[in-house]
């Protein structure tokens, strides 16, 4: 009696339980199963990651090849800050690639601001206050959600600094800001995230 077995043939099924893990600010985790076993249609020898920003500096895809056959998880890293990524999975044999998982999303997380505040300006209400206002920082540098500034003033004499500088914490997204009863000559106002 001979038993012949079909040739193999590139899966007809993705990999199953794609699920992605947000470790810093510039790395996913992306693990999967194997595709089922009835799917395979020959022993599977490498995996393919690809993934894609959905906004940012740089949206093009991009494609890990050759994951060995043993690999249930992969590390992505150098990634765009608090940028949500979508990514798939592809099995292969020695015949070819399977089809890809359903896309999977998830951001990386939050850092600190990559910019400063924009359009500072500082203006003298009287001989005792002064305004100070900006705009947050451009949407692609900011990493994250602002939650608040610093707004840093000292006083000068003799156009030198004198004692402790001040800190205000402001906790508005878009700020105009009253310093007051801060003598005749306030400067360097600085604004700080």
């Amino acid at each position: 009696m001979l038993l012949c077995s079909p040739p193999p043939t590139a899966p007809s099924a993705p990999p199953q339980d794609v699920h992605l893990v947000s470790l810093s600010s510039t790395s996913l985790k992306v693990s999967w199963v194997a595709p089922p076993a009835a799917s395979r249609h020959g022993a599977i020898v490498r995996y393919t990651v690809s993934y894609q920003a959905m906004a940012g500096e740089d949206t093009e895809r991009h494609e890990v090849p050759d994951i060995g056959a043993d690999a249930s998880s992969l590390l992505l890293e150098g990634l765009e800050k608090w940028t949500e990524y979508q990514v798939w999975v592809r099995a292969h044999t020695d015949v070819g690639p399977g089809p890809e998982s359903a896309p999977v999303r998830m951001k990386t997380r939050e850092d600190v601001p990559g910019a400063p505040p924009r359009r500072l300006e500082v203006e003298a209400i009287n001989s005792t206050a002064i305004r100070v206002t900006w705009k947050p920082p451009l949407q692609g540098k900011q990493h994250g959600q602002i939650r608040g500034y610093q707004v840093i003033f000292s006083r000068l004499e003799n156009g030198e600094p004198r004692g402790q500088p001040n800190i205000m914490d402001v906790a508005l997204p878009e700020a105009q800001w009253n310093i007051e009863e801060c003598t005749e000559h306030v400067s360097n106002p600085l604004i700080l995230l």
